[in-house]
């Protein structure tokens, strides 16, 4: 990470070190034969100059925020009266999402405090926006995120450090939930465990709606997750506790749920069963 990398140049340049112009810095790679023993022997390589590497020191300030939350003139924002919060990708920190819905022509901001205060974000207060859904999102008289186009989006906030600043990126993106699992196999009896379209969830028409899978096609435990650019679909994994509330993961599952975290956050899954997810009320069902 280019963090770790600065951070390491700090350490080796002393307690006053001057960055006002490009330094050269010198580097090793390191090849593991595999990854997780290095009793199975390394290779080293030759001393690599990178000649002009601009490092800098962090401004103390800058640091990704640990939540993210969104409030505006849509059903779960309250017209403006409420505060959503997002949930944080998994492992990721500074990385947030979201489903929601909004209608056209609806308006919101971003921020990561649950209170106006100043920290909030707009359409021209965000260092980068991507609409990969075609909502026609723009800036609102008032300087607010605005959608042209109504529907239910996933919405992925990105805050990074970039040369000790603060950065937001901003993606609007389509309502893409899919099955993985041993519920969910193809033809040759295989489990899903990629993104695929025969996996994917209908969409509800209104925010009222349910989310409904496919039926599944074997017994075993249920896996889910939204879809988010250029992230593990892993990281960004629900499931139902008790079988009636979402809860999404914010832990190692290394194996499943029933074994990582307890039966009561298992989803059993049966052939001719479906999926019912309502991401307004955050409930769902298995039948």
């Amino acid at each position: 990470a280019a963090k770790e990398f600065n951070n390491a140049i700090l350490t080796l340049s002393g307690e006053e070190p001057d960055f006002s112009a490009p330094i050269p810095v010198y580097v090793r790679l390191l090849a593991h034969i595999n990854a997780t023993n290095e009793s199975y022997g390394h290779a080293e390589s030759n001393s690599v100059k990178l000649p002009n590497v601009l490092a800098y020191i962090p401004d103390a300030n800058a640091e990704v925020p640990e939540t993210m939350f969104m409030t505006g003139s849509f059903p779960a924002g309250g017209d403006w009266g409420t505060w959503v919060k997002f949930n944080p990708v998994y492992d990721k920190p500074g990385f947030f999402y979201t489903m929601v819905y909004i209608p056209a022509g609806g308006e919101f901001k971003i921020n990561p405090e649950s209170k106006w205060g100043g920290k909030e974000k707009g359409f021209n207060d965000v260092n980068e926006i991507n609409d990969l859904a075609g909502a026609g999102i723009g800036a609102s008289g008032d300087g607010n995120f605005k959608i042209a186009n109504g529907g239910w989006y996933t919405i992925f906030v990105r805050t990074e450090i970039d040369k000790g600043e603060l950065v937001y990126k901003f993606y609007m993106q389509e309502p893409n939930v899919y099955i993985f699992g041993n519920a969910a196999v193809d033809e040759n009896g295989k489990a899903i465990w990629d993104y695929s379209n025969d996996w994917k969830f209908e969409v509800p028409a209104d925010e009222n709606g349910f989310f409904v899978s496919p039926a599944l096609t074997a017994s075993g435990e249920v896996r889910i997750a939204l879809q988010l650019q250029g992230i593990d679909w892993w990281r960004t994994e629900l499931t139902l506790k008790d079988g009636a509330t979402i809860y999404y993961r914010n832990e190692n599952i290394a194996d499943n749920w029933e074994k990582d975290k307890g039966p009561e956050y298992s989803i059993p899954g049966d052939p001719g069963k479906k999926v019912y997810l309502n991401f307004t009320t955050n409930t769902g069902k298995c039948e």
